[in-house]
């Protein structure tokens, strides 16, 4: 049962030769939220292999304006690396802050006025919130070059403003110095 134990581990560790230990990596993303609305991204992110299998990344995303929704967020999550000969697989995990806004279309400024007269409650013009989470994902990585890599991911980030979470998948580029 050691021996079997053993060469499982071996093979494991043998499989994350293709990262650098030490490298940093830069890179640009878009992604797509599946929960309401529907928010297409684009990001930003940076990666540092502190060992040959572990690569923290930190990211920031910005999400287009749609159905009056502006959303942006952050991410750090730690990929651990597994080298499939030609591609990269990685399971991730990490922590996730989102910030959403929402404009509510209501009574303009100029007749806000009037509705004291009539006792009208005014309608808020707009409405924000933002959580905490965990990012629980995995993603693909092909490298094209010495210094350059597509890769695809797809994650599910656990909070609560998303009826408790949401499916982000997404594609990008990076150059690894």
């Amino acid at each position: 049962m050691k021996k079997i134990v053993l060469v499982a581990v071996a093979a494991i560790v043998s499989l994350s030769a293709f990262a650098q230990q030490g490298k940093f990596a830069a890179g640009v993303y878009g992604s797509y939220v599946t929960a309401d609305p529907g928010l297409i991204g684009v990001g930003a992110k940076v990666q540092y292999n502190v060992l040959d299998q572990i690569r923290p990344e930190a990211s920031f995303t910005y999400f287009l304006k749609k159905d009056n929704v502006k959303s942006w967020s952050a991410d750090v999550n730690v990929h651990y690396i597994f080298n499939l000969g030609s591609v990269n697989v990685y399971p991730f995990a990490g922590v996730n802050y989102t910030y959403v806004k929402v404009d509510i279309p209501g009574v303009p400024n100029e007749y806000l006025e009037y509705l004291d007269e009539y006792d009208v409650p005014a309608i808020p013009t707009s409405a924000s919130d933002k959580k905490i989470g965990a990012n629980l994902g995995c993603g693909i990585e092909y490298p094209i070059s010495e210094t350059i890599a597509i890769a695809a991911e797809a994650k599910y980030t656990l909070n609560k403003l998303y009826n408790d979470g949401s499916l982000v998948v997404g594609l990008g580029v990076t150059y690894k110095f």
